[in-house]
């Protein structure tokens, strides 16, 4: 991905926030299907199936259906969730890249300075690398902030496998 003009701290703050908010809305909804699975799971623990056999073959059948369409449902979840954690990877490469940009601009700016001998125009110069810095600064905390959530995010998906496979619909025998 080149860099191919510069981008305005507000949007890159804005689009951090929006990645949150969207990351927790989708993991929401993702806990809500586990929830459901290990509902259940509960369910099935607790049947007597003390009916007629038809019955209870039909309530078997039922609840195994139940669990099979909970599991695509978070699949389903987790495939939009996985392609929203992949954007949110491209933003941090791309924040990681303008990081690298400016660090270099530093070290130019910094060697000019170096080089004018003329006091006010070395203070402006001086000035530059000052605010390369700063804006350095601002996207390697940016790129941090952005990698953290969506560290935490795939964190929290993982469990939440983990709890949907844990949650084991079959009705005794």
């Amino acid at each position: 991905m080149a860099i191919d003009q510069p981008r305005r701290r507000k949007g890159i703050t804005g689009e951090t926030r929006d990645r949150k908010k969207e990351t927790d809305k989708r993991l929401s909804e993702g806990e809500k299907v586990v929830k459901d699975k290990e509902t259940q799971a509960e369910c099935v623990r607790k049947l007597s199936r003390a009916g007629t056999s038809e019955g209870t073959a039909q309530t078997d059948r039922s609840i195994k259906r139940a669990a099979e369409v909970t599991d695509k449902e978070h699949a389903k979840k987790e495939h939009k969730l996985k392609e929203h954690f992949q954007g949110a990877k491209k933003l941090e490469q791309d924040l990681n890249k303008r990081s690298g940009a400016v660090a270099k601009d530093t070290a130019e700016l910094a060697r000019a300075a170096g080089k004018i001998d003329t006091g006010p125009a070395r203070a402006q110069v001086q000035e530059g690398v000052k605010a390369a810095k700063e804006d350095k600064t601002f996207l390697d905390k940016s790129k941090k902030t952005q990698e953290g959530q969506r560290r935490g995010g795939e964190k929290k998906l993982d469990n939440q496998k983990r709890r949907l496979k844990a949650a084991k619909v079959e009705p005794r025998r």
